[in-house]
């Protein structure tokens, strides 16, 4: 029988060098990793965001379903404050890798300049 609880523990064990922390107090095991960006200044201006940095966030939650049945995920991002995030589920083996990867495309490509 596969010990889905310890593989989780194992992968946000080792995620926790690319930012990933565990989030105290949810339901389900939760881990979240944040990347702070400079607020552009029209964001500041039209009042979206007030503060001089931002962070881009990224959340894998996991459902679990029993001992013998793989856990289900939940995958959140959310690029900025100002802009809705997504929510969508993924499977176990998916959630695993989004915890190895290094970064991800929510926390790239964020507006480096002033208009």
């Amino acid at each position: 029988m596969i010990d889905y609880y310890a593989k989780i523990l194992e992968a946000a064990s080792e995620a926790e060098s690319r930012g990933w922390v565990r989030v105290p107090g949810s339901y389900n095991p939760t881990w979240r990793r944040t990347v702070d960006h400079p607020t552009p200044t029209h964001v500041i201006e039209y009042g979206w965001w007030t503060r001089s940095l931002y962070s881009s966030h990224e959340f894998v939650s996991f459902i679990l379903r029993g001992r013998n049945r793989a856990p289900g995920a939940v995958y959140r991002t959310s690029r900025t404050y100002w802009t809705p995030g997504s929510d969508r589920s993924i499977s176990f083996k998916r959630a695993l890798e989004v915890l190895a990867a290094d970064t991800a495309e929510v926390h790239e490509n964020h507006w480096e300049g002033d208009q």
